[in-house]
């Protein structure tokens, strides 16, 4: 019996098992992401779902339409396989992770959104995963996700009492929550602190390069990379 346990773990722990798993994870990424984009933006903003590509996504064209999604995420998941010695339980844990903070970031980018149904799960998900494994404290996770989303909701009525307009949103503030979460609160700050430079060097680069200057600035990649960067440290991949 012991053989054949070690046989098993000797599989499981191979680079071939660990690269089809990510593979077949890729691929349920993909479908997913292609429903979400397609179909979540349209609902929010109440957009005429029938001049959308594919308007009811059956099964087959959703996943017919998942090709490019599913070489994207293959591509990345495949690369944390590679380049990380992470024990392979957590790996879908960093899939998932990367999953949400990647779908975020080019909705945002798409149509300066931040919906709930994805924030709020992610979310949730960091405050019960270090409930559980205390790879942050509870308290520090819980007091993270009130720093995180306090202080972006600040800002935002700051702005809108003196300027009389929205300088960010408050989907920014709850993915800031989210990952405030997972990281604690002690990680917050540097994820502003990087998210901001982050977002300084897009304005410019915007501001020389770009002809379309009247469009917000979409902040959650801004905030998606440097929280990935901390989440993946913590995780030690």
């Amino acid at each position: 019996m012991a053989p054949f346990a070690d046989n098993i773990e000797h599989i499981l722990s191979g680079m071939p098992f660990r690269i089809l798993i990510s593979l077949l994870f890729a691929f349920v990424c993909g479908c997913v992401t292609r429903f979400v984009w397609n179909r979540l933006p349209s609902k929010i903003l109440r957009v005429n779902t029938d001049s959308l590509e594919h308007p009811h996504l059956p099964f087959y064209n959703l996943c017919r339409g998942s090709t490019n999604e599913f070489i994207f995420y293959g591509l990345l998941f495949t690369g944390i396989c590679i380049f990380t010695s992470s024990d392979f339980t957590k790996l879908p844990l960093i899939w998932l992770i990367s999953w949400f903070l990647t779908t975020l970031s080019i909705i945002d980018l798409r149509h300066y959104l931040l919906p709930d149904i994805l924030t709020l799960p992610f979310l949730w998900l960091g405050l019960l995963y270090n409930a559980y494994s205390h790879t942050v404290r509870p308290s520090d996770a819980i007091a993270g996700a009130a720093i995180g989303y306090l202080s972006i909701w600040l800002l935002f009525w700051i702005v809108k009492l003196r300027m009389h307009k929205h300088g960010i949103g408050l989907g920014d503030a709850k993915l800031l929550a989210a990952l405030g979460a997972w990281t604690g609160k002690d990680n917050v700050t540097w994820i502003c602190l990087w998210a901001s430079l982050g977002g300084i060097v897009w304005w410019a680069l915007r501001t020389i390069y770009s002809n379309d200057k009247n469009h917000p600035l979409p902040f959650g990649p801004c905030l998606a990379i440097p929280g990935w960067v901390v989440i993946a440290d913590i995780l030690r991949l």
